[in-house]
């Protein structure tokens, strides 16, 4: 019996491809369909073909299954029931749009429900995530992200549940309709004084005037900008931010990976806040602020600066860089331990020493720079580099430490509790007399 790497090899044979994957799906194209109908039994997906968004490159994605599965002596019998759900799993987010596009087009107060309901769906988050932190860009809404997203959707539904809107065509994108929708909702004075209202922070309202009519009209024409953005060359939904990600993974930082952070978020985000204030450039402060705590997506915010998302990666590397410098002290203070613990697991010497230098002596940044014969900034980099390489290894140990503030505030409680014990003894002494 053929077995999967055996079956990769044929798949990746040009010349026999399209006949071997032909009579695969003929072969197992019943337990693909099954898997299908069971995924998507409910009676709402007959008004869309899901088959055919299953089917859509599924040469492609069966070749990548193929050459990430564990096994390699798998019989390719045995390895299909899996395939099939995993790609059913894969398509959901597709099927999704597929259907609230179908319920817009179709148009009705039913459907206008129904589609609002797929908008609180994971298909939709980054849509939805994404014109929140644009158009509630205050400090006064941090942490409240995720209300305002609710109460946006459940606005907008009741807004128009009388009177549905009717696409003026046929939609050709759904990522970028629902954006540009709920950006023209979201501008509305009405929208925004009930959200304030529903947080309670009528007190300071946001002043929306940069958010003028020449801004919603700009939505009016952005369909084949946003098209772009959220599709790819093939006209594709485009959800792959992640390709990103290795080749950028040390500017992904995030609060927990820049200071030994509290359970509680929000003291982490007022902790972040209080070192981006401590930041010489005030525009550099704001990138980080929209990346680290408003949660912008990177490639809409580097379209909105006008450059590539790669230039906007560099921009925020270099920040990151000059946010480490300034948050040095803190981590001085509150990380020594953390670091101490973990220090003997780093490989490089160096990096090692000026650990040691920096976190059990009192020398200043200055002075262990010129000790080591390099410039302040020079020095400041070695150190961040070496301070996130011993938090990696933190991280990935999974080691419980306690910080040396930690420490202090359970001497502070002993010290207490003697002189308590220490004043009742003497209570006792002078009761007795």
């Amino acid at each position: 019996m053929i077995t999967t790497l055996e079956y990769l090899h044929l798949l990746k044979d040009a010349s026999k491809q399209n006949k071997v994957f032909k009579s695969f799906l003929n072969k197992y194209r019943n337990i693909f369909n099954s898997i299908i109908n069971i995924q998507y039994s409910d009676k709402k997906y007959n008004r869309i073909n899901v088959e055919e968004i299953f089917y859509k490159d599924f040469l492609t994605y069966t070749i990548h299954q193929l050459e990430k599965s564990d096994s390699t002596n798998e019989s390719v019998d045995s390895w299909v029931p899996v395939l099939a759900r995993n790609r059913a799993i894969d398509i959901s987010a597709k099927v999704t749009k597929s259907y609230a596009k179908h319920l817009l087009e179709t148009g009705g107060s039913e459907n206008w429900r129904a589609f609002n309901a797929t908008l609180m769906d994971e298909a939709f988050s980054r849509v939805t995530r994404n014109v929140v932190a644009r158009y509630f860009d205050n400090p006064k809404y941090r942490g409240y992200f995720n209300d305002i997203r609710i109460s946006l959707l459940y606005q907008q539904y009741e807004d128009r549940a009388g009177n549905p809107p009717t696409p003026p065509k046929p939609i050709e994108n759904i990522d970028s309709y629902v954006y540009k929708m709920l950006s023209n909702f979201a501008l509305k004075k009405k929208v925004r004084e009930s959200i304030d209202a529903e947080l309670g922070l009528e007190d300071g309202r946001e002043d929306i005037s940069k958010y003028d009519r020449s801004d919603a009209e700009e939505f009016d024409g952005l369909d084949d900008e946003l098209h772009n953005s959220y599709t790819d060359d093939e006209g594709e939904i485009n959800d792959d931010n992640h390709l990103y990600d290795d080749e950028f993974e040390d500017n992904n930082e995030t609060t927990e990976e820049l200071i030994d952070s509290p359970d509680d978020k929000r003291l982490a985000e007022q902790m972040i806040e209080e070192l981006l204030n401590l930041m010489p450039r005030k525009d550099q402060a704001e990138l980080l602020r929209k990346v680290m705590l408003y949660g912008y997506d990177r490639v809409e915010l580097a379209k909105e600066m006008g450059c590539t998302r790669a230039v906007l990666d560099t921009k925020v590397s270099c920040a990151m860089m000059v946010l480490y410098k300034a948050a040095l002290p803190h981590i001085r203070y509150r990380c020594k331990h953390m670091v101490m613990t973990n220090i003997d697991m780093l490989t490089n010497e160096h990096q090692k020493e000026i650990l040691k230098n920096f976190f059990l002596s009192n020398k200043t940044l200055e002075e262990l720079a010129q000790a080591y014969g390099k410039k302040e900034s020079e020095f400041s980099a070695d150190l961040i580099k070496a301070y996130k390489k011993v938090k990696s290894i933190s991280a990935k140990t999974k080691k419980e430490y306690v910080t040396d503030t930690d420490i202090n505030r359970y001497n502070e409680e002993v010290r207490n509790e003697e002189a308590k014990s220490s004043l009742r003894t003497t209570k006792l002494t002078t009761l007795k007399i």
